[in-house]
């Protein structure tokens, strides 16, 4: 699915369309940049930068925001899973 809006200019269509896109920038930018927009603490970037990552992978820049949205609003939420399917390889288990 992200591979499809990355080969063409297809006009996103839905809130999943633009999820996905905005995922497709976010993965371009730098480790500090991703993590400055996201508001990670500065050991996680700190410990990212040092074992060797430069950017984040497409389903990481999925997922993340949710991930920090379900930790944030936890009590409201009362939800702490997450789910998702990408192919072996794909950054999911740093996610």
């Amino acid at each position: 699915l992200v591979s499809s809006f990355a080969d063409n200019d297809k006009e996103p269509t839905s809130v999943v369309d633009k999820d996905i896109l905005r995922a497709l920038r976010m993965s371009k930018l730098s480790i500090e940049e991703a993590a400055k927009a996201w508001k990670l603490a500065p050991f996680l970037v700190e410990n990212l930068i040092k074992d060797g990552y430069k950017s984040f992978f497409p389903i990481q820049a999925l997922v993340i925001p949710d991930v920090i949205a379900s930790e944030r609003h936890s009590q409201i939420l009362q939800c702490s899973d997450i789910c998702v399917a990408s192919p072996t390889g794909s950054g999911k288990t740093l996610a």
